[in-house]
């Protein structure tokens, strides 16, 4: 997935290990940030301190109702 969004223009500073509805989710390797990618520009659109805070603001805000979680 890393090496197809390179060549469309993704920086190498991104490693990209989720893609969703919100767009695709990286760590900037730099700092060690979680971040949201646009899809179509590579533009961050939110960051996250860690797995965890990206985990409970994203996927399972989307999806506890729907799992009773």
């Amino acid at each position: 997935m890393n090496a197809y969004h390179r060549t469309r223009g993704l920086s190498e500073e991104y490693l990209v290990f989720h893609r969703g509805a919100g767009g695709l989710t990286a760590v900037r390797m730099a700092t060690g940030l979680y971040v949201q990618l646009s899809q179509s520009s590579y533009a961050e659109t939110a960051d996250f301190p860690s797995l965890e805070t990206w985990y409970m603001e994203t996927i399972r805000s989307e999806f506890a109702d729907h799992y009773g979680l």
